[in-house]
């Protein structure tokens, strides 16, 4: 229970930094990241936060979020440490999702229900 309440929270947070337009806060606006590009990076920030959300490839998303810091760090050097957490969350959100995956088994739109789901469907093929 609690790792599905902390990856829709990191989702909401993600979600709505790009909704905003303002990465991890209102003084951290996304044009003096990204310039012309900043409708891209809004979109990119609440596509992986609506994935998020609803577990739908959370390690891909989380994965994103990893490199969305990374261009965020680029750009504000040591004052990016304040916003650590996120980095921290995204990487918690990685690992963890692994353990919880060996744990409770994938959701229901991983990929590795997918290939699961493809392994069966091909390997009854093969029986008839």
């Amino acid at each position: 229970m609690g790792f599905k309440v902390f990856r829709t929270a990191f989702g909401f947070a993600y979600m709505s930094s790009g909704v905003f337009g303002a990465a991890f806060g209102p003084e951290n606006p996304l044009s003096t990241i990204f310039g012309a590009y900043e409708a891209y990076a809004r979109l990119f920030l609440i596509t992986i936060g609506v994935m998020m959300i609803f577990n739908i490839h959370a390690r891909a998303a989380a994965l994103g979020a990893s490199i969305f810091f990374l261009a965020f760090a680029v750009k504000y050097n040591i004052y990016s440490l304040n916003y650590f957490i996120y980095l921290g969350g995204a990487l918690a959100l990685f690992f963890g999702a692994a353990i919880y995956f060996l744990l409770e088994g994938p959701g229901e739109y991983s990929f590795e229900k997918k290939a699961q789901n493809m392994i069966s469907w091909r390997q009854g093929r093969k029986s008839h």
